[in-house]
Order: structure tokens, then C-alpha cells, then sequence
């Protein structure tokens, strides 16, 4: 969670021409699985970035990310939660989802 809400105070910074600056979380549990979700207005990702965004090494923020974040969440979401991460990003909006199993 603490990953996810530094990348897109990390954007914000890199973007001060964003009004408004907004990052929505919520979540929704069912009897089989909890759904955390997060929303920024931080101008997305580009397409080609966000098909490899949980690969190591692959990062938005050039030499100042090392490009672990993401391949590091995803990995300890997947070994020890059997869950799992989704990142979407569409205009200026990029949304992710965690799926926790009970």
C-alpha cells in the first residue's frame, strides 16, 4: 500500500501542473476475498511501460526509480498472500487493484 501511494505522490511531484491532485482508496470484502482499490489522477502511464511495470528494472521516474517497487509488491502479494495486483491506466487516471483471499 505504502508503495503504491509514494508512486503517485512520486508523479505528482513530477507533474506540478496537475490541479487537483487526487488519490481515491477504497475497499469492498466478500466472503472469499478482500478488494483494495486506488485511484490517482497523476497522468497515467504510458501503454508500453504498463505491460511490463511488474517486470524488474522497469520504472517511470528515468534514473531516480530503481524499477523494483512494483516487481517486489507483486512478488510478496503472490508468495505469501496468494494475491494479486492489476494496474490500469487510461488518460489521466491510473487505477490498481489488490485482491487479498481470505
Amino acid at each position: 500500500i505504502l508503495n503504491l501511494l509514494n508512486n503517485s505522490l512520486d508523479a505528482f511531484k513530477e507533474k506540478d501542473y496537475i490541479e487537483n491532485k487526487s488519490i481515491y482508496i477504497s475497499a469492498i470484502e466478500t466472503e472469499k476475498e478482500i478488494k483494495l482499490f486506488f485511484r490517482d489522477n497523476a497522468g497515467g502511464i504510458e501503454e508500453k511501460v504498463i505491460k511490463r511495470l511488474f517486470e524488474p528494472y522497469i520504472t517511470t521516474k528515468g534514473e531516480q526509480g530503481t524499477g523494483l517497487g512494483l516487481y517486489i509488491t507483486r512478488n510478496i502479494l503472490r508468495e505469501k498472500f496468494n494475491s494479486e495486483i492489476y494496474i490500469h491506466s487510461e488518460k489521466e487516471m491510473t487505477s490498481c487493484v489488490i485482491i487479498i483471499k481470505k
